[in-house]
């Protein structure tokens, strides 16, 4: 009977510690063939290896399960990284190399929330050049829409999402004549384009080939910035295109978000840090501007709770605050797959009526802000993607209070 990864990895730790190397190498094996995730438990036995002073062996046995371990892009992330810290990056790189060769290009898989800048600090120029290669292995250059599409068709397959949140969103979906298999490829294609647009950073001045301009045009034509417009998004919805269109829609607008906040004061995303963007956030909503916000980040010190899916989710209050404050509009504004390219979506929500209290606003921001993602992860597959956090809260039972 096979054992559970949990046992078997507090069996390498005592074999480790009693020097039973042959014992760590059957062990490591059998861990192998289990459902672990070495990408995600690399720090973890990175951490059992190197309390027993055998980081090396770590990365012997890892490279004799080349086939599992350069499945994964995360795990292939650290194992270029180990070989750098052992003195042994050019064995790494060869045994890499190789499968490659060998292997087709949907072999090597990686996780929804994995962007190849994402691992530029831990991997430096060169091998995240390498990383971001083998992500897209076969893919042509999103230039517009339909090759954006085709290469979210390609790497859709490769894409690792839990089927806990598959099924926990399925089970939500208001789309009811789709089947699993053909409701599951399409979130897959929509994580697809999600990485895709991040990674191949669609910027502002090329987003023309990629929305419905008459569309888009409509959209924005409902709003009205000229006593301050907060626009409420999340980190869904093809986050680096909707960041992408508001800057070239609204130039002189602020993004409030966790880069911004860390650009502003030079340092790195911190409660200092974003209590600084904050202001100039404010600052830019009295003079009659434009703010982009994701309440759901993880911004502030202190949070209050949207109902998303049937869940509770602790939010950032950044929003309810500047909003109330300064008596600015709000607006949603995402993203989504219109016929021939990607729509905007608009919608006016609430602002601070005359003598109502923080209480009372901040529940109904709240409620409008929950009603606005449940129907994105409710609605079309065609647009669910999602970050980390939300991939993570969503393939739990329980309340999403964390």
């Amino acid at each position: 009977m096979q054992r559970r990864p949990r046992a078997l990895i507090k069996m390498l730790d005592k074999n480790l510690g009693d020097s039973e190397f042959e014992n760590v190498r059957q062990n490591f094996s059998e861990l192998c063939s289990t459902e672990y995730q070495l990408a995600g438990g690399f720090r973890e036995l990175k951490r059992i290896f190197s309390s027993h002073g055998h980081e090396s062996l770590l990365l012997t046995l890892l490279l004799l399960a080349s086939n599992r371990t350069f499945s994964q892009l995360g795990t292939i992330a650290h194992v270029l990284k180990m070989g750098r810290e052992n003195g042994r990056y050019e064995e790494v790189v060869a045994k890499l190399a190789d499968f490659v060769a060998k292997a087709p290009c949907d072999a090597i898989r990686w996780s929804a929330d994995i962007t190849a800048h994402q691992w530029l600090q831990l991997l430096g120029d060169s091998d995240a050049t390498q990383f971001f290669n083998l992500k897209y292995r076969g893919m042509p250059e999103p230039v517009d829409m339909a090759s954006l599409l085709h290469g979210a068709e390609i790497v859709a397959n490769r894409i690792d999402l839990p089927q806990s949140f598959l099924e926990y969103l399925y089970l939500q979906s208001r789309v009811h004549n789709t089947a699993k298999s053909e409701w599951e490829h399409s979130v897959r294609v929509a994580f697809g384009i999600n990485n895709i647009t991040q990674d191949f950073k669609i910027a502002p001045e090329v987003i023309p080939h990629f929305v419905e301009q008459m569309a888009s045009q409509k959209e924005f034509a409902k709003l009205d910035p000229s006593k301050g417009l907060l626009l409420l998004t999340y980190h869904g919805g093809f986050i680096r295109l909707t960041r992408s269109l508001f800057k070239y829609e609204f130039p002189d607008g602020f993004v409030l978000s966790r880069a911004t906040a860390s650009k502003e004061s030079n340092e790195t995303a911190s409660s200092n840090s974003y209590r600084h963007s904050l202001f100039r956030a404010f600052r830019t909503l009295q003079a009659g501007k434009t703010v982009l916000i994701a309440p759901d980040g993880p911004h502030g010190t202190s949070s209050t709770t949207a109902t998303v899916c049937s869940k509770h989710v602790q939010i950032g209050n950044g929003a309810a605050f500047l909003a109330y404050e300064t008596m600015c509009s709000t607006a949603w504004f995402t993203m989504v797959r219109g016929s021939d390219g990607f729509v905007p979506v608009v919608e006016l929500g609430p602002s601070r009526e005359t003598g109502e209290s923080y209480i009372n606003f901040e529940a109904r921001l709240n409620e409008f802000y929950g009603s606005k993602i449940t129907e994105i992860l409710c609605g079309s597959p065609m647009n669910i993607a999602v970050g980390r956090r939300w991939v993570s809260l969503l393939s739990n039972n329980s309340d999403l209070t964390c």
